[in-house]
């Protein structure tokens, strides 16, 4: 299965060398957030100009510069969560998707990626129209 990750500049670096080992989930609940180590979002999406998750209300640099196409092997499907399947077993956790555009694309990996699923690396200004 093909999915894609966008990362920043200054990560591409250590994800090319380690694969993407530090994601996690920020859980709503209550009135704060239950962070889950050991989570990568991704998409199905592969235009870095349709992604609305990538804001930069609280950072300064763009979290769509690079774009990784991920080949995941049939036997670590299992650990792709969609929308649903998250809500299951994080319940509240839909609020993570409510109001931004695409996210019916947006998966979250349980576990590490390792390198050798990352079959692509390509800067944004690379990549072209809509994929």
């Amino acid at each position: 299965m093909t999915i894609y990750h966008f990362c920043a500049r200054r990560h591409v670096r250590r994800i090319l060398r380690e694969g993407l080992t530090r994601g996690a989930l920020s859980i709503p609940m209550g009135r704060g957030f239950l962070m889950m180590q050991g989570w990568t979002w991704l998409t199905l999406c592969g235009n870095p100009n349709v992604q609305s998750w990538a804001t930069q209300n609280a950072i300064d640099y763009d979290r769509t510069a690079y774009r990784l196409t991920i080949e995941l092997p049939d036997e670590a499907i299992p650990n792709l969560y969609d929308r649903d399947r998250l809500e299951k077993e994080f319940p509240g956790s839909a609020l993570l998707f409510d109001g931004w555009a695409g996210s019916e694309n947006w998966r979250a990996y349980k576990g590490r990626i390792p390198l050798e699923w990352i079959k692509e690396s390509v800067i944004k200004e690379e990549i072209g129209g809509a994929q």
